[in-house]
């Protein structure tokens, strides 16, 4: 069953988000994270092949 809940800070590489809404599911595996579109609308991203590039946007490094 999955479960709705907020992420106070988020943090990866050179990104700090915060109040990141969230889904958890229990269906995946421990080392896995899924980044969704809560995330990513904050992001520019390009994807090629299995690479996803992320780059702040508008040079923002905190959302």
């Amino acid at each position: 069953m999955t479960r709705a809940a907020t992420i106070r800070q988020l943090a990866f590489g050179p990104f700090k988000l915060s109040d990141v809404r969230a889904s958890l599911n229990p269906g995946m595996r421990d080392d896995q994270i899924l980044l969704g579109m809560s995330v990513l609308k904050q992001l520019e991203f390009t994807q090629r092949g299995d690479t996803l590039e992320l780059r702040p946007m508008d040079g923002k490094k905190e959302f």
